[in-house]
């Protein structure tokens, strides 16, 4: 009970600081500003689990980033599902993580945000665009009917991965955090490599601004240089 108290707890606080957010503007901010520094489209996961949890936590909201595996069903049929699999059955789309020369290497995967047991993805809108890349690649069409902004939803609201790729319906996602591939992209030693400390500061600014209705455009010549 002790720990069902304390996830209530965690959950209610969660729920009550992002009330305070307009998380659909905030999802636009950080698109504008992690869009200007990256052309990786659809493997920029990662970038914008950190600097989401990051700007979420200056807004009073206890988030962390993970990491793992993650599907989403955009449509009702065969293959109008996308796939982020680490067991790498999710074909040939998603960032390479880890030196080249390691056993362990993975080489899919996905990142996103959690506060308390609510699952936030700010990378959602991108489906469309991973959509086509992996048509691209094998030939095939899917028909993508479900391509969210950003999703916000309880753990319970999610489904296996089976459920995902087996599924019909559009919209069923699933988010399966991987231990080993949170100790390689997640830890401080390997978060150190990259300073997203301009990012976070640009995309608070970018939110306070849209806010007032300001229209917003993110210039950056790097990661460290945004405004």
């Amino acid at each position: 009970m002790g720990k069902a108290r304390k996830l209530k707890r965690e959950r209610a606080a969660a729920n009550d600081a992002l009330s305070q957010i307009r998380l659909e503007v905030l999802a636009n901010a950080l698109r504008a500003t992690c869009d200007a520094v990256t052309d990786a489209r659809g493997a920029d996961c990662l970038m914008y689990a950190l600097v989401g949890a990051d700007v979420l936590r200056q807004l009073g909201v206890p988030a962390a980033p993970v990491a793992g595996s993650a599907a989403w069903r955009v449509g009702p049929g065969a293959g109008d599902t996308i796939c982020h699999s680490t067991d790498g059955g999710g074909g040939a789309l998603g960032p390479s993580i880890g030196p080249s020369n390691r056993s362990d290497r993975a080489a899919m995967f996905h990142a996103w945000i959690e506060a308390a047991d609510l699952v936030i993805d700010f990378t959602t809108w991108l489906l469309r665009d991973k959509a086509a890349t992996l048509d691209a690649a094998d030939g095939q069409r899917t028909n993508v009917l479900w391509c969210p902004a950003f999703v916000c939803t309880p753990r319970r609201d999610t489904d296996a991965m089976s459920s995902v790729v087996n599924g019909h319906r559009a919209g069923l996602m699933c988010y399966e955090r991987v231990e080993r591939i949170e100790r390689m992209v997640l830890t401080d030693e390997a978060r150190s490599e990259t300073d997203l400390s301009g990012l976070t500061f640009a995309a608070l600014h970018a939110y306070h601004a849209m806010l007032r209705g300001s229209e917003v455009r993110v210039v950056a010549l790097d990661q460290r240089q945004a405004a």
